[in-house]
C-alpha cells in the first residue's frame, strides 16, 4: 500500500509539473506577446513623432546668424568683439533653450547618419572660424565677411538635411 501511495504521490507530481511547464509555456508566450504589441506600439508612435515634429521657419536662419557672428567677431576693434561674441553666445543658449523645452527634443548628436552630419558641420564651422582668424592674421581681411555669410549658407543647408536625414532614419528604423 505504501508503494502504490508513492507511485500515486509521482504521478501527482508528475501531473502538477507537466500543468506548471504547460502554465509557464503559456504565461511566457502571453508575455511574447504583450511585447511584440508593446514594440509595435513604439514603431508607431516614433512615425507620429517624425509627423508632427515641425520646426520654426526662423530657427536655422537664427542659428546660422549667431553662428556667423561668432566667426565674424574677430575682424570688430575691442569691445566690440567681446559684445559680438556675448550676444552670439547668449542667442545660441536662448535658441537651444526654446528648442529643448518644447514637447519634442531630438539631440543632434543621435547615432547614425544625423551624427555624422554633425561632426561632418562642426569641423567645417571650425575650419571657417579658425581658418579665418588666421588668415585674417596674414593680412587677408576680405575672409572674414566671406567665412561668415558662408557658414550662414551652410548653418541653412546642414539644419535642412540633417532634418531630411533625421526623418528618413525614423521612418526606417525598425523597433526590435
Amino acid at each position: 500500500m505504501n508503494q502504490q501511495s508513492n507511485q500515486q504521490n509521482e504521478r501527482n507530481a508528475t501531473d502538477q509539473s507537466d500543468s506548471a511547464t504547460t502554465n509557464s509555456s503559456s504565461d511566457l508566450q502571453a508575455q511574447r506577446e504583450a511585447a511584440v504589441a508593446a514594440l509595435n506600439l513604439v514603431k508607431e508612435k516614433k512615425k507620429s513623432i517624425v509627423k508632427h515634429l515641425h520646426l520654426p521657419w526662423w530657427q536655422d536662419p537664427v542659428i546660422g546668424l549667431l553662428m556667423a557672428m561668432l566667426v565674424i567677431h574677430h575682424a570688430a576693434p575691442m569691445p566690440y568683439d567681446i559684445i559680438i561674441v556675448a550676444v552670439g553666445c547668449i542667442g545660441m543658449v536662448l535658441v537651444l533653450r526654446h528648442y529643448t523645452n518644447q514637447a519634442l527634443w531630438v539631440s543632434g548628436w543621435r547615432r547614425g547618419k544625423t551624427r555624422k552630419l554633425s561632426y561632418a558641420f562642426f569641423v567645417i564651422y571650425l575650419i571657417h572660424l579658425f581658418g579665418s582668424m588666421w588668415l585674417n592674421s596674414q593680412g587677408h581681411q576680405w575672409i572674414i565677411p566671406v567665412s561668415a555669410v558662408s557658414i550662414f549658407v551652410i548653418a541653412q543647408i546642414y539644419g535642412r538635411v540633417w532634418m531630411s536625414t533625421w526623418r528618413k532614419e525614423m521612418e526606417a528604423e525598425d523597433v526590435g
